[in-house]
């Protein structure tokens, strides 16, 4: 009914007001309150409700903003949720809200935001019998007051919460056996030979009366499929009991239907950011996570290459720590793909309740994302560039800054668009894995470009880590110079020793030595640009990014 199925694998119609109705317009009119809410961790009851009615309630946009917390507040209380309201809902690792009280939350989250249909599965599972009986009982008086339309499933309720429903659909194998008045369900199957006991409580009664599993034989069970099959013949047969065909107003059936969202993009841009910089600030697992282990990565890495020098002998190791600069980000990228399978799932199941759209989804996570890593590479690079004792100059730190930045920045958006289409934790980290793996194979570091078969030459290509890895090389050994003098068996350097240079040497013949510009044309990175690096990792991180959201626009979960 909630047109979330995948059309290829169901069949029907599903009419409103008389009328056919696409999944597009069904999403602007209805809300979907599953049995398992999807609610930000990070966030408060409050904040979590606060954050829906911005985005969805069309009063939010004329309200004033201690109005429409009021609003909220109300809600909150009828949903019994006062005491817990400034309480973070908590994740499966900590949770200060026990089963009910967040199933509460998310049915509130759906609510707020008073769309005409309002489907409900199974919204009392998880809440003691008072609990279920107030918020069913609270539902029903927002269906009257708003004129909206409830459609919730349940299995097993009491007398009294079954007396609280207006009307009553009972199904067997998925074939009608009654549709009509609450009030008036034990009387119908009465009339069809099928009496309810007298103090037993009807609807568990006639669930049971439904059901043809468990009777403890094939043949008994053949019996009761064939008795349930003539009760729905019965109740299609007679018009006075098949409500399906009751005539449909006029007004109804060209009555206007909703088929946008209430805020504009900009507006849903503006509201997701200031929710993304609440939970980035929040999720340790999201950057802070990453930031700590960087730091150590930082210490330990420039302790190890802890004043690499200027000898021939450090031409290696600067290689090794340039490639280990760049390398490290690729691999750690990972730390965040938990958070961003959340952040899928959160968006989902938002999108799905009309509530934004894909690009603004897209865009605020993007704008989020860019100071959180730019810290990251700061921090990175002002522990590692000094201890190493990289190419000195402010010019050469910073864009030895810049281009760690994109490296960063190219990495999470990979790591984003495998997020996005993957839907498991494992099946991403594998594909993570084993793109991250060729492109290391590729880059340049291990193999030169030219030894690199034709056939994953276009691989190499495509490899952003070999744009930040050439970038990086040449900012650190364009204008260095490299002492080729041997060490005595003291091992120390004097203008007496031997001179013997490992590279061949463009300076002049009573140098003993050689330039970062020898370096660089001897493996083959004497005609990098700066400027085509740079615009080729922009390039990359617009195309994951862009990957990202054609993905989160086809994918309709």
């Amino acid at each position: 009914l909630a047109r979330r199925k995948d059309e290829n694998k169901s069949s029907g119609t599903v009419m409103l007001n008389g009328r056919g109705v696409t999944a597009s317009t069904m999403k602007h009119l209805s809300n979907y309150i599953m049995k398992h809410e999807v609610l930000m961790g990070v966030l408060t009851i409050r904040e979590n409700v606060l954050y829906a009615a911005e985005l969805c309630l069309a009063a939010a946009k004329q309200s004033s903003r201690k109005a429409l917390e009021n609003h909220v507040d109300a809600l909150i209380a009828e949903m019994g949720l006062t005491k817990v309201a400034n309480r973070k809902v908590g994740t499966p690792l900590k949770s200060t809200l026990s089963d009910g009280e967040i199933r509460r939350a998310g049915i509130a989250c759906q609510l707020i935001a008073l769309n005409p249909i309002i489907f409900m599965d199974e919204p009392t599972s998880g809440l003691d019998s008072v609990a279920a009986i107030k918020v069913v009982r609270y539902i029903k008086k927002m269906a009257r007051k708003y004129k909206l339309t409830v459609i919730m499933s349940v299995h097993q309720p009491s007398a009294e919460l079954f007396d609280i429903y207006d009307k009553v659909l009972m199904l067997s194998e998925g074939r009608t056996l009654y549709f009509g008045d609450q009030d008036k369900m034990v009387d119908y199957f009465e009339s069809h030979g099928h009496p309810c006991p007298i103090y037993r409580n009807p609807a568990q009664h006639y669930m049971k009366l439904t059901n043809v599993k468990f009777q403890g034989s094939p043949q008994l069970e053949s019996g009761k499929l064939i008795a349930m099959h003539n009760l729905a013949d019965e109740f299609e047969d007679n018009p006075e009991d098949n409500r399906f065909n009751k005539d449909i107003p006029m007004y109804l059936r060209t009555m206007k239907l909703k088929k946008s969202f209430e805020r504009s993009y900009f507006e849903q841009t503006l509201i997701l950011m200031r929710r993304g910089f609440v939970n980035a600030n929040r999720n340790l697992f999201l950057y802070w996570l990453r930031l700590g282990v960087f730091v150590i990565i930082a210490i330990v890495m420039g302790s190890t290459w802890m004043s690499v020098g200027f000898d021939q002998e450090s031409v290696q190791d600067r290689f090794s720590a340039l490639f280990f600069s760049i390398v490290i980000f690729s691999q750690l990228s990972i730390c965040g793909l938990p958070s961003m399978l959340e952040d899928r799932n959160q968006f989902f199941h938002e999108r799905a309740n009309g509530m934004y759209s894909v690009a603004p989804f897209v865009i605020a996570n993007t704008l989020v994302s860019l100071p959180y890593l730019f810290l990251i590479a700061v921090i990175f690079t002002s522990i590692t560039y000094p201890l190493v004792d990289l190419h000195y100059g402010t010019e050469y730190f910073a864009r030895f800054l810049g281009f760690i930045y994109l490296t960063i920045y190219a990495a999470e958006s990979l790591t984003l668009f495998i997020s996005a289409a993957v839907p498991n934790f494992m099946g991403a980290l594998t594909l993570l894995s084993v793109v991250n793996g060729i492109f290391l194979i590729v880059q340049g570091f291990f193999v030169r470009k030219s030894a690199i078969p034709d056939g994953w030459l276009w691989v190499h290509y495509l490899d952003y880590l070999k744009y930040a890895f050439e970038a990086l090389v040449k900012n650190d050994f364009e204008g260095l110079y490299f002492d080729c003098r041997l060490p005595d068996n003291n091992e120390t350097i004097s203008d007496d020793n031997e001179c013997f240079c490992y590279f061949p040497s463009s300076l002049n013949v009573t140098s003993c030595g050689f330039s970062g510009e020898d370096v660089l044309k001897e493996y083959e990175y004497d005609e990098i640009h700066f400027s085509v690096c740079a615009i080729a990792l922009l390039a990359m991180i617009v195309v994951f990014r862009f990957s990202y959201y054609v993905v989160l626009k086809v994918n309709r979960q």
